[in-house]
């Protein structure tokens, strides 16, 4: 294993899981099978990789009522699997028996993710530089043991009386387990099989964080179907993008036929095996989704499915590991669980953004891209921020490191609005073309959930 902050490469281990619907107890066990085949294996991985709800399974509906748990409930059942399964003694030969880890008996749980807030905060003192300064995360210790085997997986979090669709980095010592970081499930979808945002809540951050290696981030799905979430996560220095994900199948075809299958099982009929279907539409996409973000950021992008059926859908699983360059480096069989192994070398992404400079472009330019953001929100009625005494003004003073006052007065945005009042002028000079227009050109509707006809999954 690899033991130090400034690690070289890593050892993954990328588990394909099946588990069994609304069986949080069973789910745990299936969890310890999956530990002691990794500790039979060589090298060791360092990163165990899980699925998006891979405790409970996905489609439960009201069911996240009953099988949401606390993230301290989930910290203590994963490291009392951990500490029976074979890989306990591996990872330290001075691991202490489970119940010696606390004066209660209990393992030490030691919640150590960064709390993220409602959005970024600006501080006045800052220069045009503050956007990229706030994402960088300075502040944030890095705070692990230094042996460790560390877990990422989702799961129904149950937290402060709100139930997310969440994923967790769970790093595991031989003093219990730390909590390094919570990701909740930002774009969820709601369309077509997909039911989400009646049953959970959605989250509103994307924040990297510090592991014993680098830095990570989490993206749960569909967050990653969404370029600026990857943009956001490696802007903020993560190395390692990791994306659990619970998709359906969709777009299987029977080699040689004209017949298809749409989330349905692939042994269904006694007439069909896993091996007479195409990959599915749906795996393809996931691979181009993966190679993409990976090659706009020079990231790894870790991509980590379910498999099974759940009330007559269908799993296909494929989970894959994308290098920085974009190639894909592995990639796990349809259908079936398993797991790959892959060693990643941090040197790859160095050369990957020596060769494409994209994010270092990016980072350049970011507090224009931001002001882009800001202005874009204003012109489609979507602004986050507004000034102190004008709901209808932008806050661009957030932007540029000053503050209005008590009283709301600024040079800076006196300016602005002046600014804006030659704008409005020069659009009016422009009324006569709008005018123009056929009255029978509708505005597409991008909220329609009915435009996401494959599935953001």
């Amino acid at each position: 294993m690899t033991f130090q902050s400034d690690a070289s490469s890593i050892n993954l281990a990328v588990a394909q899981f099946k588990p069994e619907k609304g069986n949080y107890r069973a789910n745990l066990t299936r969890l310890k099978h999956t530990l002691n085949s990794i500790a039979a294996h060589r090298p060791l991985a360092d990163v165990l990789c899980l699925p998006e709800t891979a405790l409970t399974g996905y489609f439960l509906e009201g069911g996240v009522r009953e099988l949401a748990v606390s993230i301290e409930q989930l910290a203590e059942d994963i490291f009392g699997v951990f500490a029976e399964s074979d890989l306990y003694p591996i990872v330290s030969e001075a691991i202490q028996a489970a119940e010696e880890g606390d004066d209660d008996g209990k393992p030490k749980v030691q919640i150590k993710a960064y709390e993220p807030q409602s959005g970024l905060e600006s501080n006045s003192d800052t220069d045009d530089n503050s956007a990229w300064d706030a994402l960088d995360s300075e502040d944030i210790p890095l705070q692990v043991q230094s042996n460790t085997f560390d877990i990422v997986l989702g799961f129904y979090e149950l937290h402060e009386n709100t139930i997310y669709n969440s994923a967790a980095y769970l790093a595991l010592s031989d003093e219990g387990i730390d909590v390094l970081h919570i990701h909740r499930k930002m774009f969820l979808p709601t369309y077509g099989v997909f039911d989400e945002s009646r049953f959970v809540e959605p989250g509103l951050t994307i924040q990297s964080f510090n592991t014993r290696w680098g830095r990570a981030a989490i993206l749960v799905c569909e967050d990653a179907w969404h370029s600026i979430t990857a943009t956001t996560a490696a802007v903020g220095g993560a190395q390692i993008l990791f994306v659990p994900s619970a998709s359906p199948a969709r777009g299987a075809t029977i080699e040689g036929g004209d017949s298809s299958l749409s989330g349905s099982s692939p042994t269904s009929s006694p007439n069909i095996v896993a091996t007479s279907l195409s990959a599915p539409k749906s795996v393809e996409r996931w691979e181009r989704i993966a190679t993409s973000r990976s090659e706009e950021n020079g990231v790894f992008t870790v991509v980590t499915q379910l498999v099974g059926n759940e009330g007559g859908k269908t799993f296909g699983g494929g989970s894959m590991i994308v290098g920085p360059s974009g190639d894909l480096r592995a990639k796990a069989p349809l259908w079936d669980e398993g797991i790959i192994p892959a060693t990643i070398e941090f040197a790859d992404i160095s050369r990957a953004r020596a060769e494409t400079p994209l994010l270092a472009d990016l980072r350049a330019m970011l507090p224009h891209v931001m002001d882009s953001l800001i202005l874009a929100g204003d012109l489609t009625g979507n602004a986050a921020h507004k000034h102190p005494d004008n709901d209808d003004q932008d806050d661009h003073h957030h932007h540029h490191g000053h503050s209005c006052g008590a009283d709301g007065d600024c040079e800076d945005c006196d300016e602005y609005d002046e600014d804006v009042d030659d704008i409005d002028e020069d659009d009016d000079e422009y009324d006569p073309e709008v005018d123009d227009v056929s009255d029978d050109d509708e505005p597409h509707n991008r909220n329609s959930p009915n435009t996401k006809t494959d599935g953001a999954r």
